[in-house]
């Protein structure tokens, strides 16, 4: 089983990269079951390719409105009801390993306790920035206890080594997108895409895929725009393309704020959560990331340099192991002038567009999601004790 455990309304990269594992997993060996904490679009999506796939939505909340209650006894209790339905659903469904998608520091005090009641391997991608300390000796001698941990970069796996897990136990594995999958996603010409969207032919597009959240830095890429001057600000247009989740909406309403105090409406459009993502950075002169908190990988990185794009990418974490030199831009969040000198540049210079571009194109094929589902099997085999033939 691939356990998805995010929780805030968004889809998201880890949402994908399980979907894309699921699908591609050797059936001959594996017959993967996914569970989502809440539904989401993915679920349809796993069916239709055959998977088998549940969520637990009305289970969460249960546990969500004991764990708020401020009750003791409560909470005590459902403490032990998560474990026990967890370690249900597991036997029910005759899962022989479980692979958290997302990180052992959400998973150690429900879905690791029932693993061990199972007899079952449980193993952990590491897909967030992973604190060095936990809050009480227990939570860190839990965390530690998983079979492996998969950091998603060598920016992450430094910090689940200094945060004490066994070296033996780490490995680490890049998350990847379907290369020629999402290719095969762009659709539509980029001048229907831009003609749609009511931006002109000859302008200077830039698209910056991602939900709408504090560190992620879309306040970064309007400060960068706010530093152009005002001939190239006038070429400019920037899509901010994510949704939001409820606790986000006063720093999204920061952003429009700033949008208006600095003049920039004719700059910015922000379009939410969209299905055509492909369609749309292809359609773009530029691809903009710009996390203000170490990136633990970057998959929008990769989506615009397999499609060719010029990516600008935050220098912090993941973003530098993908981008090497030449395929791409990395520049400080803390100095948005950094990337008002990236797009100045780029406007001014087709030929340093088309150059970067194809180098990234170039350098996207080491980050194809089948390298991430080859090393997942092999995870898999060595704690299965499986060869090659179906067991």
């Amino acid at each position: 089983m691939i356990a998805e455990l995010g929780a805030d309304g968004t889809v998201g990269g880890s949402h994908q990269v399980l979907f894309d594992v699921a699908r591609l997993l050797d059936r001959q060996r594996y017959e993967p079951v996914a569970l989502f904490y809440e539904n989401n679009r993915f679920v349809a999506k796993l069916r239709s390719v055959g998977v088998e796939v549940h969520h637990m939505e009305e289970q969460r909340l249960r546990e969500r409105r004991a764990m708020t209650s401020g009750r003791r006894l409560r909470k005590i209790a459902m403490l032990f009801e998560t474990v026990k339905f967890r370690a249900v659903l597991l036997a029910r469904h005759r899962i022989d390993l479980l692979h958290i998608n997302n990180s052992p520091r959400i998973a150690h005090d429900d879905w690791l306790p029932a693993a061990r009641i199972r007899r079952i391997p449980v193993i952990a991608n590491m897909a967030g920035n992973a604190p060095l300390d936990e809050p009480s000796a227990i939570h860190r001698m839990l965390v530690r206890r998983f079979d492996r941990v998969m950091p998603v970069s060598r920016h992450i796996e430094q910090q689940v080594l200094a945060f004490g897990h066994p070296p033996e136990r780490v490995m680490m594995v890049h998350p990847g997108i379907d290369i020629d999958g999402f290719r095969a996603r762009v659709r539509r010409a980029p001048g229907a895409v831009r003609a749609e969207l009511g931006i002109a032919p000859d302008a200077f597009l830039i698209a910056m895929v991602g939900n709408v959240r504090a560190w992620k830095g879309q306040h970064v890429a309007l400060e960068g725009l706010a530093r152009l001057s005002a001939d190239e600000r006038a070429r400019v247009r920037l899509l901010i393309i994510g949704a939001t989740a409820v606790d986000d909406r006063p720093y999204e309403q920061s952003l429009h704020d700033f949008v208006q105090r600095e003049a920039l409406a004719q700059q910015v459009t922000f379009l939410g959560s969209r299905e055509d993502v492909p369609d749309v950075i292809a359609a773009s002169d530029v691809v903009l990331h710009a996390s203000t908190d170490p990136e633990p990988f970057g998959l929008v990185v990769v989506e615009g340099m397999a499609l060719g794009r010029v990516v600008i990418a935050s220098s912090l974490g993941g973003p530098s192991e993908i981008i090497d030199s030449g395929s791409g831009l990395t520049f400080s969040p803390d100095h948005p002038e950094e990337l008002a000198a990236h797009l100045s540049m780029l406007q001014a210079n087709p030929e340093a567009r088309r150059s970067l571009g194809e180098a990234g194109r170039r350098r996207a094929e080491r980050f194809d999601i089948r390298h991430t589902v080859a090393s997942d099997m092999q995870i898999y085999d060595e704690l299965l004790g499986m060869g090659p033939t179906k067991r």
